[in-house]
């Protein structure tokens, strides 16, 4: 869900949080507030 369809290695580009880097590794509020949503805490 937060990888990019385009490159599976690497995060959406709406997601990614590193600027100009695009590192791929760090989230910005978007891509933490998408793996947050993806939870079911009911689940748990």
């Amino acid at each position: 869900m937060l990888a990019d369809p385009a490159d599976p290695d690497r995060l959406r580009p709406e997601y990614d949080g590193t600027d100009a880097r695009r590192d791929a590794v760090h989230l910005n509020d978007a891509g933490f507030a998408a793996m947050t949503a993806a939870i079911d805490l009911d689940q748990l």
